[in-house]
């Protein structure tokens, strides 16, 4: 037999013949081949040329599942190095051989402490190998290798720790014995290197007992168990690994679950809470003068409705008003005499106080706000007050508040509103084909369709879903990067263990189903709990948003959803932890077991050797060369630290993003809204220039504006478009959200929004013609547009359309005041100034779903930097764990354990200054993608303000976040490190 490693013979034309019975001593001087040869003769390794018969098996002939097998039942073997498994006790240890063999766990472990009592070493049987002496080590080995009686007992033995524990009067083993050949490697004798045969150094002990092999204990194995049984072993012993892999899942299964819940309520979410309160597809009003109640009710009778309520006399209440004067809206408040929330249609929601019982009571549409609360009085000339009892939300529309039936006919109605739903409803043109089918010519004052709400509901998840899902595969790369990490490092660390178990007799799949058990059982631990708070968080959400459109339920994502999730993400995790298992499984025995043992040629040598020499401290040049010994590892880890600090910039970008969209718009720019009551009674009211007079007179005016809307036709564009028309001082209302050319600055130019012109296919430049009821033909030249995804909008000076319309009366005006002005203070005095002439209120932009907005990114944020950190964590703590026996001798000559601390936190603080240098550039580029491709999808585009949000002031933090990372991810490992006492470091070593 030959066995050639590189150009150097380790073994050159040996043969060996050992007899049933024999004991066998094969010694020599280190390096002569006599580890290499039991290695061979075991199955560990394989011959370069010869073969090895054992037992009548040629073992050069099986493959390694075969080998293992053959070894678990025929051989026992007492490693050099004793190769005990760290995750287990001394009894577990050696019970473990009879495991793999099939024999039960209580039998196993009755044969083990047997075996551990006759070597003298019961007391510590539930002893980890660290806490073992080297002569107790070799005892657990031994016993190990008796475990199951085998035909061919092997012992590498160490001769000079045999005469050291002799010395140290320690009790000799016991040698039992076994079933055929014994063969043993000791120090050098005179017969160095070459196979001495001593036929009377038979081994004697106690006989076997009949039955008692337990080789013969079964005829089937039960592998599953001993893979259990490492694997749980291994879970318990590597908290932090098990608890890293668990926390990343988590986040990664919350992460997915979040998003595919949105995707799915985008989708569902409307119609089902529009099911469940049975909204109307439709409303209809007629004028109470024209039509009777008779004829309205009949209309629930005809073909396509299915079902219908009403109908409900309205009134409305012009300039109603709280109490203290505020209006509660400015085009009247309609109310509905209705007698319960309930009914076939439009089933109310009441969200606080109760349901309207008796006279003088009214439940208002929405929530409580300003001064409208419960216990509020609502009030409106010539008619009864009204005291606020509750709220209530319809997903149907055509009604702002309720009262009794009884108290309707106090306030004069004007209406009949009826609530239809239709068999056929799918888009905007089946709902108006039923609804004219319905009311079969009577005349309508107004109607409203579903398809509206429910386009405007989906418009808000658009703008939501491009966020999330980038947020979403920020999260699952890095989880990506961090499982794999994690795993690899666990399959790393523990290649002794690896070698020991196939040299019990582990088959390769066996030692790569232990890997990959290690993984799953803390991932789908996190799995279930990622799974959970994906779901509660998609349901919140969706909450928030549906409250937005008065939906009665959100739902959130389906359980199916959730589970396909947490199947992708636990899919990840095994293919993650089965590449470098698959390694582990394919690495040979003999390879496996030297790892930590045998020192090898390192990675990056010349690079370390550098940075050591450099003339910083000298623990920091050791510190920054640590990354370089593992390039794989540094790689992954630096990859999450980039991806972790990309998610915190472009969530910076997108919180500016919002807020700047937030103010765009003339409203979100406003301090106070004034209105202007219609004359009423012969009073002919303030005129435009009026009102512009008394608002420039007030202290603290900045700016001022009146605006209304124009309904024009355009030649060549079907449907109407809505004209908004300014006068006064509008520029510093319109905002930043231009995206092609100007604002218009006078008559004759116009801005329509950039879907308008995205849809109707023309450009800067163009000239429009607007057809006006009660105007002749006005021309105006296109200089700009604005973001928005509306395709029938527009906005240009008053003065372009002077006849349109209901002339200057009625339209609002906006305010903005001075620095150091109150408004709420301002509108109080404005509104005293000219009572019952004019009223003011503070207006205040719609922060809501802003806010949802920002805690969703602030959230994804954190959970990306979350996983980066626990990867720098676990790269640190495998670190740690590989270079335990340096860390020791480095404490042993003087390294004081804050030095230690600082060298484990410089190698991760390098790799933070990289990640952030690269993944504040990267995390600005994914800003601007997503923030372009939102506006795309919403077809409204996106203002060049609202992409470049970055500047010097906040990426000089952001580009330090990489470090924060990596330092806040390193210091715990690295305390644990130096607190770690130097002598039981050297000593497990």
């Amino acid at each position: 037999m030959r066995k050639v490693y590189g150009d150097v013979a380790a073994l050159d034309g040996v043969s060996l013949r050992i007899r049933p019975g024999e004991a066998v001593a094969v010694m020599g001087p280190s390096g002569s081949g006599k580890s290499t040869l039991l290695n061979m003769v075991a199955g560990l390794d394989r011959p370069t040329s010869g073969s090895v018969v054992v037992n009548g098996e040629d073992l050069g002939r099986m493959g390694e599942s075969a080998l293992a097998r053959f070894r678990r039942r025929h051989i026992g073997m007492v490693f050099q190095f004793f190769n005990l498994l760290d995750d287990l006790p001394a009894l577990d240890n050696v019970a473990l051989a009879g495991r793999l063999v099939g024999v039960p766990a209580r039998k196993a472990r009755a044969r083990a402490l047997e075996l551990l009592d006759e070597l003298g070493i019961a007391g510590r049987r539930d002893a980890y190998p660290a806490v073992l002496s080297g002569g107790e080590r070799q005892r657990v080995g031994v016993a190990r290798a008796l475990m199951n009686r085998p035909a061919l007992l092997l012992a590498d033995a160490d001769r000079g720790r045999r005469q050291r524990d002799r010395r140290a009067g320690r009790r000799p083993a016991a040698r039992p014995q076994p079933q055929g050949p014994d063969a043993a490697a000791g120090d050098p004798r005179p017969a160095a290197g070459h196979p001495v045969r001593d036929p009377a150094g038979r081994l004697h002990g106690r006989p076997d007992r009949p039955g008692d092999r337990t080789g013969e204990a079964r005829a089937v194995d039960r592998p599953l168990s001993a893979v259990r049984a490492a694997s749980r072993a291994g879970v318990r012993r590597r908290i932090t690994q098990t608890a890293g892999i668990g926390v990343v899942v988590a986040l990664s299964t919350a992460t997915l679950v979040f998003g595919f819940g949105l995707l799915a309520a985008s989708n569902s979410l409307f119609d089902d809470a529009f099911q469940q309160a049975r909204g109307a597809h439709a409303t209809a009003s007629f004028d109470i003068a024209r039509v009777t109640a008779h004829q309205a009710a009949a209309t629930a009778r005809a073909n396509g409705v299915t079902a219908a309520a009403g109908p409900f006399q309205t009134a409305t209440l012009r300039q109603a008003r709280s109490a203290d004067g505020m209006p509660v809206r400015h085009d009247g408040l309609v109310v509905a005499g209705r007698a319960d929330p309930g009914g076939p249609v439009d089933r109310l929601t009441v969200t606080s106080g109760r349901w309207a019982r008796a006279p003088g009571e009214i439940v208002l549409r929405g929530g409580a706000a300003g001064p409208f609360r419960l216990g509020a009085t609502v009030t409106a000339p010539g008619l009864p007050s009204l005291t606020v009892v509750g709220f209530a939300t319809s997903v149907t529309g055509g009604a702002d508040g309720w009262v009794t039936p009884g108290q309707i006919g106090a306030l004069k109605p004007d209406g009949l509103l009826m609530l239809y739903r239709f068999a056929h409803a799918a888009d905007s043109p089946q709902v108006q084909r039923s609804l004219a089918t319905a009311t079969g010519g009577l005349p309508t004052l107004g109607n409203e369709s579903y398809v509206t709400a429910r386009q405007s509901f989906q418009e808000k998840f658009k703008q939501l879903i491009p966020f999330v899902t980038v947020f979403g595969l920020l999260a699952t790369t890095v989880s990506v990067f961090i499982i794999g990490n994690v795993v690899g490092g666990a399959v790393v660390s523990g290649y002794r263990n690896i070698g020991v178990m196939k040299a019990l007799g582990y088959t390769p799949a066996q030692v790569t189903a232990v890997y990959v058990l290690m993984a799953a059982f803390p991932a789908l631990l996190g799995c279930a709990a990622g799974m959970l708070a994906g779901h509660l968080l998609a349901t919140g959400t969706a909450e928030n948003l549906a409250r937005g459109f008065e939906l009665p339920s959100a739902g959130g994502s389906l359980l199916l959803l959730d589970a396909a999730a947490g199947v992708c993400v636990m899919a990840v995790v095994v293919l993650a932890a089965l590449v470098p298992a698959l390694r582990a499984g394919r690495l040979p025995a003999v390879q496996a077991i030297s790892a930590g043992i045998v020192s090898r040629r390192g990675r990056g040598r010349r690079a370390q050797r550098w940075l050591v020499r450099t003339r910083l401290p000298a623990s920091v040049g050791l510190g920054l060369s640590l990354p370089v010994a593992r390039p794989a590892r540094t790689a992954l880890t630096l990859a999450g630290l980039c991806l972790g600090v990309t998610a915190v910039t472009m969530g910076f970008g997108l919180h500016q993003t919002v807020s700047k969209i937030a103010t765009a718009d003339p409203e979100g720019r406003t301090s106070v809204s004034v209105g202007v009551p219609p004359p009423n009674r012969g009073r002919t009211g303030l005129s435009e220039q009026g009102v512009f007079a008394l608002l420039r007179s007030q202290p603290g005016t900045a700016h001022a504006m009146s605006h209304g809307p124009v309904s024009v036709r355009i030649p060549g564009i079907p449907s109407t478009v809505t004209a908004e028309t300014y006068s006064g001082d509008y520029r510093p209302f319109l905002g930043d959200n231009l995206i092609r050319g100007r604002w218009f600055a006078g008559r004759g130019e116009a801005v329509p929004t950039e879907g308008f012109l995205r849809l109707h296919d023309l450009d800067v430049g163009d000239t429009l013609t607007l057809r006006a009821d009660g105007a002749p033909d006005a021309t105006v030249r296109i200089v700009g547009s604005f973001a928005h995804a509306d395709t029938d909008r527009l906005m240009l000076d008053a003065a372009s359309l002077p006849d349109a319309g209901d002339g200057p009366r009625n339209r609002p005006f906006s305010v903005i005041v001075t620095p150091g002005t109150d408004p709420a203070d301002y509108a109080a005095r404005l509104t005293r100034a000219a009572p019952g002439e004019l009223f003011a209120e503070v207006t205040e932009p719609d922060l809501a779903g802003n806010a949802v907005f920002n805690g969703l990114f602030l959230l994804f944020s954190l959970i990306i930097c979350a996983a980066a950190g626990l990867g720098v964590l676990n790269s640190v703590v495998l670190g740690a764990r590989e270079r335990s026996r340096d860390l020791g001798v480095l404490k042993a000559i003087g390294m004081a354990p804050r030095q230690v601390v600082l060298m484990m936190v410089a190698s991760m603080a390098a790799l933070g200054v990289v990640g952030g240098a690269v993944g504040v550039p990267l995390g600005v580029l994914a800003h601007h993608g997503v923030v372009e491709l939102t506006g795309d999808l919403l077809g409204s585009g996106m203002a060049a303000s609202w992409i470049h949000v970055y500047t010097w002031s906040l990426l000089a933090p952001l580009g330090c976040a990489g470090l924060v990372i990596a330092v806040l991810g390193a210091w715990p490992p690295a305390g644990w490190a130096a607190a770690t006492r130097t002598a039981s470091v050297l000593r497990s070593e």
